[in-house]
């Protein structure tokens, strides 16, 4: 847990540090709630980084990664898609599965 809490908190200051930065938003499990399955999730460094360019997406209100289980949840504020949030998932490397429709 304490590899997780260093690489979360250098993954923040380097956020911080960027030139008109705003402070990371507040997490809130309120809207629709998404399950998401995704592969290559190994550790804990693994669910930070997925976790921080989640919540960077407008829509997207709260983020759980867990890479035991294999899976994303997000919470999305109601009436909005997940896709932004899982092209940045896709796009750190990682492999989400297609949402059914």
């Amino acid at each position: 847990m304490r590899k997780r809490t260093l690489i979360a908190a250098l993954f923040g200051l380097t956020l911080a540090a960027c030139e008109g930065a705003e402070p990371p938003k507040q997490q809130t499990q309120t809207g629709d709630r998404i399950v998401i399955p995704v592969g290559g999730m190994s550790c804990g460094s693994c669910e930070a980084a997925i976790e921080g360019a989640a919540m960077q997406c407008e829509d997207v209100n709260a983020v759980e990664a867990s890479a035991p289980n294999g899976e994303v949840v997000l919470w999305i504020k109601p009436g909005h898609s997940a896709d932004p949030a899982i092209a940045r998932i896709k796009s750190l490397g990682f492999s989400p599965s297609p949402q059914p429709e």
